[in-house]
């Protein structure tokens, strides 16, 4: 391995461990029970050449680690440690009583989310700089070091670069995280590459307006009796009185009377004689900070003070726990051997922050968030005297105001029957919520609370999807249970319908299989079949999906060429009239390609809303023959969308199209050059059908639609008939899929009966398509899928069915040149690969066409070689500059060529997805379709190639049976997998 379109995370998976993980830091820590769940700590250097690195704890979700968020959780001071923070409230384990060892704690938020805890800034726990004037520092320098820790910390975890993303944090964090979260926001709206999925904001008892929240703290004090009001109003007097309509960032000069005045009011409130040990006591104003020795613990006594039922000294106990060597190094932690005991808050490490920036007023920070619809949830303690609730709630209705949004909800709020505290609810996306018995530390005095708070409010919508509808990111009422026959798998299945226009009801059917390891890690990659009117879902039977029929058709067996080896898969029957896909107004069935096009961006955005974990997913686009449409139009719309939109994002990152119709006249014309090139017509009748050509060729193509002259389409259908041996043109059209093979002559009445089906004609089965119609067909199937809920009264054909479609005529003429010259001017990787013996989408015209679109876009040729696949020749290469790639004569494979090579064991093929064997390769039927020898087509009123005038019976047998994209299983795997820049791997 180690290349291919995957390369990144199949290097992660070879030499990181887990894909998306960095197992180097992988920890199990003294004393601690056993988990179920990972966890991970150690050092980011956000500034190598300072010597400056952040310390960080990774604690993966209890259950579904991979399907649940990623909570980020700072702690403030500045200067106090986020990660022993975790074991005093939000994080899987507290020290038992004598901190020798831990225990789990039951309110954990890793119960909800992956966790991830910061030490910043630098001086903070065990994050360091070895350059002594990093220890000056304040917000911005703090803001600019998380940012950095950040994208580094998702080169270590790419797994979450994606995930749904909440930022909390505590006390001073409630500048910390709103700045961050802002950063990472304006990112978002100024870059087109890694986005940061923002759901939620936490705030506890946060720092917001610092000179308001400090006059709150005399107001707290008066209105508990622990001051006179006299006391109270005298600092309102001296104290140069400040109000939510008049803050200012300026730092206030307190004069030398409001200092006595404060100092006098703070040892009174506390009943001490000194400010310092009055300071010790403002985070809780009902309850004594812990009196326990540390001689106590290193002697190995169990040391513990419960107040108000909360066991004051869990914060010494942890501080004690971190200082031991053992736990240290067990953490990846203290590298630089730090000479000091460890100490949660304050060590003695010289950080010295910014005084001028605590005056910082974070409302139009949390404005601007609020601005890009993120939620905010703010929580405060009911005996915090060192940021009080009260001050903090006039901060939120004064952010209320400015944002018009109004109260909502004034209640009560319960946890565990018991009283929780206040809740004011402000639109939508702001809310504030009181608790009741709570200090400063709301995770330490009442965790339970806290926890609810999280999982209840700020975390309601994530939670919501998970129990009401499975899995997060999924939707599980689409689950399959099993396909009927169908083997045992590790992966999950999901089908159904999405409404895109439920006016008219007009619904496009799909399926999505996820990949068959790590789905959560590795891209989306949507497939569409052409015709126009072939079933994209039928056809993932004939060749990339997980599963092909038996011989009987009646079960199923595994693929070994899937292309979910290598991708999360979603196949969509578009146009309506292919599949199961259906619109209840007639008008509908009269469509083309704008109308194909917009119905298909439409499923994308209700689909990801469907399944939301892969909405910032690598996506690729894939297709054959006629998708040679639908592909790059929809690829080039949503690349529009990208530059017009500032919330979701679509993360293309390749094209692939195999056989695509590109420039419809000039692909007719090819197939008798390719016939006369292989002796199948005189080249005498071919320089007669060049005569009456309306000349046309690669630089003067023109869209109009072209009407054959009397005297060309003669020489045409001659030259079919002679080509095949024919004495119709309907049976030749049907063998123009494959120059070489004949299609399959399959029954469904022997089907019908248990018989076995099958067509070997040079290795290739030809009747897997058959047989995939019959399987579509049974009652259960459909059942199973959740497809045709219309009931269609006609037996299920994968392409051209008695739907009534009616595509336009004049759209197979556009010249798709034009489109893909953009896609590529946005940089997105195109691989275009076709068929040696493809007879419908000749590979020499193809070939004509990349060249014709290498030269617009000024691409030198930087590879025109011969390409291998287990020391066989699998065919050639073409490479144009950095982002266009052909593949042409996979000797013998033709736009089938993923059904060629079932029968060979072989590993897949893929200069998209795998690896591959030889066998030669066919177009197949209709673009990538599966068919019905048994069907009589009479819908079928237009030609797909135009080579002839069809009538209503032509397909009263079934086309050849292969689809339009270059179908040798293993090789087509094979195309995506070796070559690295086919993706744009570099």
């Amino acid at each position: 391995m180690g290349i291919g379109a995957f390369f990144n995370s199949l290097y992660a998976f070879l030499f990181g461990g887990i894909i998306g993980y960095h197992l180097y830091d992988q920890i199990t820590l003294p004393g601690q029970p056993e988990i179920d769940f990972r966890q991970f700590s150690g050092y980011i250097d956000v500034d190598p050449n300072a010597g400056r690195s952040l310390f960080y704890y990774f604690v993966e979700a209890e259950k579904d680690p991979l399907d649940l968020p990623l909570t980020i959780w700072l702690t403030g001071g500045p200067g106090c440690s986020s990660v022993a923070d975790s074991f005093v409230g939000i994080g899987p384990f507290t020290t038992t009583n004598n901190a020798h060892a831990l225990k789990i704690n039951p309110y954990a938020w890793n119960k909800v989310s992956n966790m991830l805890f910061i030490d910043t800034p630098v001086g903070s726990g065990w994050s360091y700089s070895n350059t002594s004037s990093d220890y000056q520092t304040g917000d911005f320098n703090t803001n600019k070091d998380l940012l950095t820790f950040l994208v580094k910390w998702f080169d270590k975890y790419p797994i979450f670069k994606f995930r749904d993303l909440y930022i909390c944090g505590i006390s001073y964090a409630g500048h910390f995280a709103p700045l961050l979260a802002n950063s990472l926001l304006l990112f978002n709206d100024e870059t087109k590459s890694t986005r940061f999925n923002i759901k939620g904001l936490v705030l506890g008892s946060p720092v917001l307006r610092f000179k308001l929240d400090v006059i709150a703290q005399y107001e707290l004090y008066a209105s508990k009796g622990m001051i006179s009001h006299k006391m109270y109003h005298k600092i309102l007097k001296q104290c140069n009185e400040t109000n939510e309509d008049n803050y200012s960032n300026d730092s206030p000069e307190w004069s030398e009377s409001c200092e006595h005045v404060m100092n006098k009011a703070l040892m009174t409130a506390f009943n001490v004689s000194s400010v310092l040990e009055a300071n010790k006591m403002r985070f809780d104003i009902v309850r004594n900070p812990c009196d326990g020795k540390i001689e106590d613990l290193i002697a190995g006594k169990e040391v513990t003070m419960i107040e108000g039922g909360i066991d004051m000294c869990i914060p010494n106990r942890v501080d004690f726990y971190f200082g031991m060597p053992e736990v240290q190094q067990a953490f990846h932690g203290n590298r630089t051997n730090l000479e000091y005991k460890y100490s949660g808050c304050f060590q003695k490490s010289g950080l010295n922050y910014s005084i001028a920036d605590k005056h910082v007023d974070m409302l139009p920070i949390l404005k601007e968030i609020l601005e890009h619809y993120v939620p905010i949830t703010i929580f405060s303690g009911e005996y915090d005297g060192a940021v009080p609730m009260i001050g903090t709630l006039r901060h939120v209705k004064k952010l209320a105001r400015e944002m018009n949004f109004t109260l909502t909800k004034n209640e009560a709020w319960n946890n565990e029957n018991k009283e929780g505290g206040r809740l004011y609810k402000f639109g939508d996306l702001l809310t504030f919520m009181s608790v009741k018995g709570a200090n400063h530390h709301v995770p330490l005095s009442k965790p339970s609370q806290c926890l609810y708070i999280f999982e209840n409010h700020a975390f309601f919508n994530i939670i919501y999807t998970f129990i009401f509808g499975g899995i997060i990111g999924y939707h599980l009422s689409d689950q399959i249970g099993t396909l009927p026959g169908q083997p045992n798998v590790n992966f999950r299945q999901f089908s159904g319908y999405i409404d895109v226009d439920p006016n008219a009801g007009r619904s496009l059917f799909y399926y999505f299989v996820e990949a068959e390891n790590d789905p959560l890690s590795l891209p989306l990659t949507i497939w569409l079949t052409g015709g126009p009117g072939c079933s994209s879902v039928g056809d993932s039977f004939v060749g990339i999906g997980p599963f092909t029929t038996t011989n009987n058709a009646r079960g199923l067996k595994r693929n070994p060429y899937a292309w979910t080896k290598v991708s999360n898969m979603l196949f969509i029957d578009s146009p309506i009239g292919s599949g199961w896909s259906y619109s209840n107004t007639n008008s509908d069935y009269q469509v083309g390609d704008v109308s194909t096009n917009a119905d298909l961006v439409v499923f994308i955005l209700k689909w990801f809303q469907k399944y939301p974990i892969f909405k910032f997913r690598d996506l690729y686009l894939g297709g054959t023959s006629y998708a040679g449409h639908f592909v790059p139009n929809l690829a080039n719309t949503l690349l529009q969308r990208n530059t017009e939109s500032k919330s979701l994002r679509f993360n293309v990152k390749g094209v692939v199209l195999g056989d695509p119709l590109l420039r419809y006249k000039l692909d007719i014309l090819a197939e008798y050059e390719l016939y006369a090139s292989k002796g199948m017509i005189p080249k005498k009748l071919y320089k007669q059908i060049l005569k009456h050509f309306n000349g046309n060729d690669e630089d003067n193509y023109y869209d109009n639609p072209t009407q054959w002259s009397e005297a060309f389409q003669q020489a045409m259908n001659k030259a079919e008939m002679i080509a095949f041996n024919v004495s119709s043109v309907v049976e030749a059209k049907k063998r123009q899929f494959d120059l070489f093979r004949t299609p399959c002559d399959g029954k469904f009445e022997d089907l019908y009966a248990g018989k076995e089906v099958t067509k070997i004609i040079n290795e290739v089965d030809m009747c897997i398509p058959f047989r995939t119609d019959f399987y579509f067909t049974l009652p259960e199937v459909q059942k199973a899928f959740h497809g045709n809920r219309t009931n269609l009264s006609y037996q299920y054909a994968g392409c051209f069915e008695k739907s009534g479609l009616n595509y336009s005529l004049a759209d197979k003429h556009i010249d798709m040149l034009p489109i893909l010259k953009q896609i590529l001017e946005q940089s997105v990787p195109i691989t275009i690969f076709s068929g040696e013996d493809d007879g419908a989408v000749p590979m020499i015209g193809t070939l004509r066409h990349v060249k014709k679109l290498a030269s617009d876009m000024n691409f030198n040729l930087t590879k025109n070689e011969a390409w291998n696949h287990e020391n066989k020749e699998g065919g050639w290469l073409y490479k144009f500059g950095d982002s266009l790639t052909f593949i042409a004569n996979l000797f013998g494979v033709t736009t089938m060529y993923f059904l060629e090579s079932d029968l060979k064991a072989q590993p897949p093929s893929s200069h998209m997805f795998g690896e591959g064997s030889q066998s030669s390769s066919y177009h197949s039927k209709m673009p990538g379709c599966s068919s019905n020898d048994q069907q009589p087509q009479s819908s079928m009123t237009f030609d797909m190639f135009g080579l002839a005038p069809f009538n209503d019976t032509m397909f009263s047998t079934s086309p050849p049976q292969t689809s339009h994209s270059a179908y040798d299983p293993n090789q087509s795997f094979d195309l995506v997998y070796d070559l690295p820049n086919v993706f744009g791997i570099p």
